[in-house]
């Protein structure tokens, strides 16, 4: 029977001869595309010329290879595309002048490999090993002969069939995805193929499984001596990316467990599961490689004959190619790689070598992540620039590393010269995962990383100080004396070195260490007698900045060079000067010629380790000078403008990053007398304004007019439907007892008052019954805990009154420090309900006489809680100007004599710290009270707030030292209002906001960094503009992957999504987005966010602007400020990320 649309006639052939059917028909693809090859004319290091794609072919094919093998006579390549095509290119040798291609085959699954044996193309696609045969030699596969389909396959997504190789005996190997998850999380039901490495027989009548437990082996190496390698890509039970080594005799167990999932989150391991697995030659970091391709060995006849016979691992993900260093220590194998130094623009997936000229042709496409592009691209190599590695041998006592070439000695035996770090990860079923500590294991973190997603959020980093270092006699070889030497899973060694002719050259290796060689005794090193070498630094983090006038002088601690002063702006609270000194260490991290800026309006004068490195009106830079590893003594004076607005910003420019400000975490500061005596004083003037003094002891109204310390008129929280509030019994145990301050007025009459107060209910307040299991994770999404706890313990709240102030903290606090989330109805009631499952029982009230607690409140408590009401304290305080004059410790708050003034719970240290600033040089007539200096009040705000607690800069949150250089003025005072729309609305996290503090805070932010609060008005260029829109789009970096921008969705985000570029261009400050655009890692080094430049002034894409990294940056965000409907996007789903 024949099927047929209807009203079109199938011819019916009756009969006919088996042979027409074996001699092939007419051709169904004769058209051929010519294009022409682009040819470096480089002609040191490795070269890389461009072999363009068929893209405009006449059946609009998509081309996105995945698989290729050159025929025999290297005249011509097969390649293998995503969708199902088979093209044949010749002239890909040579000049690469006239190139062909013709489709030779299609309507295949999915061919990510392909092998040509003996001259006949095999392909393998998901669902079967197919050999092409071409039956009339007219360039086109007539019969797609099904060589091997044992395969067993699941409709999940994720489980391609990557690459094709084979052994000397004709056997084809091939490696399988498992069924991921969309998201990347989690796998659907496995079959017993799934996450293997398979081999099909010459004769392919055998399929045989060689290893197992792969999540996404990218790619597969196939060594000479038998060796079986795969790239496999972090995600569930990958904690990295790694390069596994394989047995050959088909035991190997690579990691991923099988196990129940359900709504992409795991469930339990499935029963007679590993519970270990075969440890890889070496992991990468993500930042080395987040996307593995293949590996393959150079042949000992290439042109690469640097390599000969070495292993190559390509990365699809970061378009890299990496040499690798393999060792084995009893059995085990072990080893690293380091980066060799090609630019490649194409997603490298595959490598292979030409037979004839040895010289390396890569391909790939994007179809996931990837700083890279669809390409077909051939590196030639000319010359090395710099000796190599060869060997890297970790012992018992530290590190052997030989290169290719003799070093210089005197450099070589510098061991600082040397910056080597190390860290673990964790096996387990959540995505990827942080960096652990070795030398400090975090036992706690590393069990929580089991049920909780890491990556992004852990980073215990290890430093390993290298004690000596030793050029060894062959010259070429270079000992690291590290006595404590542990196993690692990741390892970095960082060197700065110079070959024999003094040539100076960096690399890079990152390696894994299972076991330990005995101890090297061969290094020479007198080990009794080593140089102390000043590595560590000492100190707290942050500089000193000391000022002074006549005879007073002040220093405070501020955590970066940087200050923005308003024209009446001391520079200090306690000092009207106009000037000032920042004093401490600045931290290098690892060798590097370092240039210096210091940007804004003003004079200044900076010495680094005692030597004067520019001096002048501002802006000034220095020529780059060399700084070793370690802390720099750090000096810079400052004068303020003579009129308007002063700044000043220090800055830096190393070997491989751009101008960027010097962050936080790179000073250090040592305290001295002055600095402990000044902080007394200040932490008296924080506690003056806390305990409220100003309310009773008045100033003149127009005292405070021109300028306040913020906090001296905070208000306290109102006794509006207080009754129905909160507890009476909590009440009265309160006005017994009262903390943080709060004057006790009444004890003995505590009764009373909670009496009265207990009348004062205006509004019933019901309350919904709550979930407590839910309200125990909202509180931990929330990051809750130290505010919580707090009211846990209180069980100061009704539930009514519990659940309205979730709902709305300043509701009667205007000036709270509690978080305001913006909760629902529903959040708030199952969060009071978790709060209240943990509470103590309330105490009961004991009942007392409501007249008299009225009039105690009127005369006692309202002046502070009920205030604007014309209300005094019941008993006259002096007014502030009499009282400063007065001797504290005598008469008053602070005296130990029986009188009126309230028990405000003062200790000794509390009385110490108000006495030193009431009798601080330069707080005459307590002027300090009257300063409001942006830089400091943000300093003891954040601290206030918690903010650390959150934004460390060691979790997922952003950082908030960065805050102020990153983010415009306004943006922030909106953000602390909470009426942005929020970045990462995916993020079970919610950014709390503190309207009563948003300016003040805002603006203290900014200062500190040294920047404007206000935003400028930006002009977009439209032409620009559209080329920023190409940039960031498919044919460029393919940003809008991950982002979604202004209305329009993101296309693919894979592993998380990244926040909506139209808010990237409303909030960031153009100076912190083009160091970002960068290199994203150095302001946040968990960040899956790619690094696209390949130095300071290329970017990886060659297309746009001549490759040129700044005009390509400025271009999108041209483009950024563009975007419109931001709120409309659609949001992710929470587990989706």
């Amino acid at each position: 029977m024949v099927y047929a649309p209807e009203g079109v006639k199938i011819p019916v052939v009756k009969s006919a001869s088996i042979k027409s059917f074996i001699k092939g028909g007419p051709s169904l693809f004769p058209e051929t595309v010519e294009v022409k090859g682009r040819v470096s004319d480089a002609k040191v290091g490795y070269v890389v010329d461009d072999i363009p794609l068929p893209k405009d072919n006449p059946w609009e094919s998509n081309i996105r290879f995945g698989g290729y093998d050159f025929f025999p006579d290297g005249k011509r390549v097969a390649c293998s595309t995503w969708n199902g095509d088979v093209w044949i290119a010749s002239g890909i040798d040579g000049d690469l002048s006239k190139i062909t291609w013709r489709r030779f085959a299609s309507g295949l699954y999915q061919t990510l490999g392909l092998k040509i044996v003996n001259g006949v193309i095999y392909t393998h696609g998901r669902d079967q090993l197919t050999r092409l045969h071409d039956l009339n030699g007219d360039g086109e596969a007539d019969f797609y002969e099904c060589f091997n389909n044992d395969i067993l396959i699941t409709p999940g997504f994720h489980e391609f069939a990557f690459d094709l190789q084979t052994d000397k005996e004709g056997n084809f190997y091939f490696s399988k995805g498992a069924p991921v998850m969309s998201g990347g999380r989690g796998f659907t039901e496995l079959t017993e193929h799934n996450g293997t490495i398979l081999r099909v027989s010459a004769d392919g009548k055998e399929l045989k499984k060689l290893a197992w437990g792969l999540r996404a082996p990218g790619g597969l190496g196939l060594g000479p001596n038998g060796e079986i390698t795969t790239g496999e890509n972090e995600g569930s039970y990958v904690p990295r990316c790694k390069i596994t080594w394989s047995n050959q005799d088909g035991s190997s167990f690579h990691g991923v467990v099988p196990s129940e999932w359900k709504d992409k989150k795991f469930v339990r391991r499935l029963p007679n599961t590993p519970t270990d697995y075969e440890r890889p030659l070496c992991w990468l970091p993500y930042y080395v490689d987040n996307s593995s391709g293949s590996q393959f060995w150079v042949p000992e006849n290439s042109s690469w004959n640097n390599h000969a016979g070495k292993m190559i691992h390509i990365s699809y993900g970061k378009s890299s190619i990496y040499r690798t260093l393999i060792d084995e220590v009893n059995g085990q194998v072990q080893g690293g790689v380091y980066r060799l130094p090609v630019e490649l623009t194409t997603a490298a997936m595959r490598g292979r070598f030409h037979p004839e000229s040895g010289h390396l042709y890569l391909m790939g496409f994007r179809g996931w992540q990837t700083n890279g592009g669809t390409g077909f691209q051939r590196v030639r190599f000319i010359s090395d620039e710099k000796p190599l590695p060869l060997k890297l041998e970790a012992y018992d006592n530290g590190i052997r590393v030989e290169f290719s070439r003799k070093l210089d000695a005197e450099v070589a035996n510098d061991p600082r010269r040397y910056a080597v770090s190390k860290w673990d990860y964790i096996w387990g079923p959540q995505y990827g995962s942080g960096r652990f500590s070795i030398d400090d294991p975090d036992t706690a973190a590393r069990d929580k990383a089991l049920v909780e997603p890491s990556k992004g959020s852990v980073n215990q980093v290890d430093s390993v100080e290298v004690h000596a270092a030793k050029l060894l006699k062959d010259g070429k070889s270079v000992f690291l004396y590290i006595p404590k030497m542990t196993p690692a899973m990741q390892m970095e060694i960082r060197m700065d070195l110079a070959d024999d002719k003094k040539k100076a050259f960096k690399e890079t290796i990152w390696n894994t260490i299972h076991n330990l060689h005995p101890t090297f005794a061969d290094h020479e090193l007198d080990l009794a007698n080593l140089p102390v070498i000043k590595k560590e630094a000492l100190g707290e983090p942050g500089l000193i900045l000391s000022t002074s006038k006549g005879s007073a002088d002040d220093a405070v601690v501020m955590d970066r060079l940087a200050i923005t002063l308003d024209r009446k702006d001391g520079v200090t609270a306690f000092i009207g000067g106009d000037q000032g000194v920042f004093e401490g260490d600045l931290v290098v991290e690892a060798r590097d010629k370092l240039a210096f800026r210091l940007e804004g309006r003003g004079w200044a004068s900076l010495k680094i380790n005692g030597k004067k490195v520019m001096e002048g009106d501002l802006p000034l830079e220095c020529d780059p000078m060399q700084l070793e590893a370690g802390p720099q003594s750090l000096f810079c004076h400052f004068k303020k403008a003579s009129n308007g607005k002063s700044q000043l910003r220090f800055l830096w420019s190393g070997s491989e990053f751009v101008w960027e400000p010097v962050k936080p975490s790179a000073y250090r500061y040592s305290s001295n007398s002055m600095l402990a005596t000044k902080d007394k004083a200040r932490s008296g003037r924080n506690l003056f304004a806390a305990a409220q003094c100003v309310k009773c002891h008045t100033a003149d109204k127009n005292y405070f007019k021109d300028g306040v310390m913020p906090e001296l008129f905070e208000s306290l929280p109102d006794f509006k439907n207080i009754g129905n509030r909160m507890h009476a019994g909590w009440l009265e145990q309160w006005v017994k007892k009262p903390e943080d301050h709060c004057p006790s007025v009444a004890p003995d009459e505590a009764d009373d008052i909670a009496a009265y107060l207990a009348t004062l209910k205006s509004r019933e307040l019901k309350s919904q019954k709550g979930d407590v299991a839910a309200g125990k994770i909202l509180a931990e999404e929330l990051h809750l805990q130290p505010w919580i706890e707090k009211l846990i313990k209180s069980s100061k709240y009704t539930s009514g009154g519990l659940q309205r102030h979730l709902l709305n903290p300043a509701g009667h606090a205007k000036h709270t420090i509690f978080p305001h989330l913006r909760l629902n109805e529903d959040e708030a009631a199952n969060l009071g309900s978790w709060i209240e499952a943990r509470s103590p029982k309330t105490l009961a009230a004991s009942g007392g006489d409501t007249a008299r607690g009225k009039k105690l409140v009127t005369q006692r408590c309202a002046v502070c809680h009920e205030p604007g009401k014309g209300v005094t304290y019941e008993f006259e305080a002096v007014g502030l100007k009499e009282m400063w004059n007065a001797e504290w410790m005598e008469k008053g708050c602070l005296s130990e004599e029986e009188g009126n003034a309230p028990e405000l719970g003062f200790g000794i240290e509390d009385k110490q710290a108000l006495l030193a600033f009431k009798n601080i040089d330069g707080n005459k007539n307590f002027t300090a009270l009257r300063r409001f200096i942006p830089h400091e009040y943000a300093n003891r705000t954040l601290e206030r707030l918690q903010c650390h607690s959150c934004h460390s800069g060691k979790n997922k949150l952003p950082d908030i030292s960065l805050a102020g250089e990153k983010l415009h003025g306004d943006w922030l005072q909106s953000l602390f209002k909470g009426e942005n729309q929020k970045v990462r609305p995916w993020m079970g996290a919610k950014m709390p906001s503190f309207h009563s503090r948003s300016g003040h805070l805002a603006m203290g932010l900014a200062y500190r960094a040294g920047m404007d609060f206000g935003k400028s008005e930006f002009k977009v260029d439209s032409e620009l503009a559209k080329m920023g829109a190409d940039i960031a789009g498919i044919k460029g970096y393919a940003c809008v992957t991950c982002h979604a921008a202004g209305e329009t969705p993101a296309l693919q985000a894979f592993e998380g999504q990244g926040p909506n570029l139209q808010l990237s261009g409303e909030r960031l400050r153009p100076g912190f987005y083009h160091s970002w655009m960068y290199w994203p890692q150095r302001f946040q080094p968990l960040t899956i966010m790619p690094k696209y430049t390949v130095d300071k002034e290329r970017a990886l894409n060659p297309a746009f602007f001549g490759g040129k990294a700044d005009p390509q940056f400025e271009a999108i965000w041209h483009w950024l400020h563009t975007l419109e409907g931001a709120e409309r996007a659609p949001i992710p789903k929470k587990e989706e990320h």
